[in-house]
């Protein structure tokens, strides 16, 4: 379930120098105590004029003066935000935590959440098939929930996230209509259960559900498999699937981590098993959902879980944006395309093509954390359940426009921007670097239609972090 190396020890020597000096630059976690997802984790249809419309920013009585004083007198055309689903079952069984019990009663719907949606292709017809929840149908836990479900405590995660969105964008802002308008909000999911059904319950917070009565049915779009791009596609992209298996390998992170492989040996005979078998990227997930869950964790365990987080946040950040040569290449293929749209959506939104108020995404963590890196914003260890990330533009009334940066509701400066207020100019430098079009990414991922049509009939390899 959790890939291993795959490449021999030849192909490790060749790379570890890249990944020791990636380690020397990146590595400055070191504050990553796991607690409760739900709290703030120290690791961190009427074209009318609702298409094109302007709502005038005025200050809220919670944002920071900083915030305020940059977009004052700005109005806001549109917002892409991007969201992670909500707490779930563990992706795995392992031990120590084979007994532990997940009742699929865990998994019911919360009824605060139930807007009447429906699931839809992006190319037309009915959700496409995931081979995701296939697999993940394989792996039951005691109690009947099986992995990778979003729970009640993810449902409501989500839903507070909708509330956040609410107030931000409705009260503080008057951007989105108070009630529902088909025609303001686009929204669209990985093909996952957990990400979909968090979407829902963020759109139900979002549109004050069941206090305002929905009657319209709300769609949420879906990719096929061969064209998602709201994780790092590795399935049809070989050269980013070759580059993050590498990745993972514990032997590399053992050459290349201070204490990596002292400590993988020391927890893999505390749990019981091999050490070649332990991934720090897998335990910190079987910790998180325990405990975020209110599920006690063994003594032992319990106390190298601050270690756990810190070498798997190492990884992540390791197989999310590459090596310091191999950077811009891995994100170019992991999110490149995700930031290509976003860029061709602030300039439709600026030129008053007809366009959607808000683009609402449901992903994951790979997908915040490889955007995080992309834009040049510190993450201090792995991005929580339901972290957004809001890419806001605006502009003046001379025309002049910017875009602002928003990760957990907290305004971001980039590195390429002098003001944490962008401009057109300053953010297309930004973003620029990892533009790819659908050609590009088929050459750099080593892709064509043929081979994508051949890797859909392989046999299902879990994404990292899906």
């Amino acid at each position: 379930m959790w890939r291993s190396a795959g490449a021999g020890v030849a192909g490790v020597s060749i790379i570890s120098a890249g990944l020791c000096a990636f380690n020397s630059l990146r590595h400055s976690n070191s504050d990553t105590s796991v607690t409760s997802a739900s709290s703030s984790w120290s690791l961190r249809g009427d074209c009318g004029n609702r298409f094109g419309s302007w709502a005038t920013v005025k200050a809220a009585p919670s944002a920071s003066t900083q915030a305020a004083t940059s977009t004052e007198g700005l109005r806001l055309h549109n917002v892409q935000l991007f969201a992670r689903h909500g707490a779930r079952t563990p992706l795995a069984i392992s031990p120590p935590f084979t007994e532990y019990v997940w009742n699929k009663e865990e998994l019911d719907d919360l009824p605060k959440t139930m807007i009447p949606v429906l699931l839809v292709s992006t190319e037309g017809g009915p959700r496409p098939k995931s081979r995701h929840e296939e697999f993940f149908k394989t792996e039951q836990f005691k109690g009947g929930a099986y992995i990778g479900q979003l729970t009640k405590l993810g449902q409501s995660q989500g839903y507070t996230l909708g509330q956040k969105l609410r107030k931000r964008y409705v009260e503080e802002v008057p951007f989105l209509s108070p009630t529902y308008e088909p025609g303001e909000i686009y929204a669209r999911s990985s093909n996952l259960n957990r990400t979909a059904y968090s979407l829902r319950c963020v759109l139900a917070g979002l549109l004050d559900y069941p206090r305002r009565e929905i009657t319209d049915m709300v769609e949420i779009e879906i990719s096929p498999s061969k064209e998602e791009n709201l994780y790092p596609n590795t399935n049809f992209c070989p050269a980013l699937n070759a580059m993050q298996t590498v990745g993972t390998a514990p032997m590399l992170a053992d050459m290349c981590i201070p204490g990596h492989r002292k400590d993988r040996e020391t927890v893999a005979k505390l749990i019981g098993i091999p050490a070649d078998l332990l991934s720090f990227i897998k335990y910190r997930d079987l910790i998180s959902c325990a405990e975020s869950h209110g599920m006690e964790i063994p003594p032992d365990l319990k106390c190298w879980s601050e270690k756990i987080t810190r070498y798997a946040s190492q990884m992540l950040t390791f197989v999310c944006g590459g090596m310091p040569d191999q950077g811009d290449l891995v994100l170019q293929m992991g999110v490149g395309p995700l930031l290509t749209m976003v860029a061709k959506n602030v300039f439709k939104s600026l030129s008053h093509q007809r366009t959607y108020k808000m683009q609402l995404y449901s992903c994951h963590d790979t997908t915040i954390h490889g955007l995080l890196i992309a834009l040049g914003i510190p993450e201090d260890g792995w991005p929580p359940y339901c972290a957004d990330l809001a890419i806001e533009t605006y502009a003046r009334q001379d025309k002049a426009a910017f875009v602002q940066v928003k990760y957990l509701g907290e305004v971001q400066k980039l590195p390429t921007c002098k003001d944490s207020l962008c401009t057109i100019s300053e953010f297309k430098e930004t973003v620029s670097r990892y533009y790819v079009t659908a050609e590009k990414w088929d050459k750099l991922c080593g892709s064509n239609p043929e081979s994508r049509s051949q890797a859909a009939q392989q046999p299902y390899v879990r994404p990292t972090g899906v």
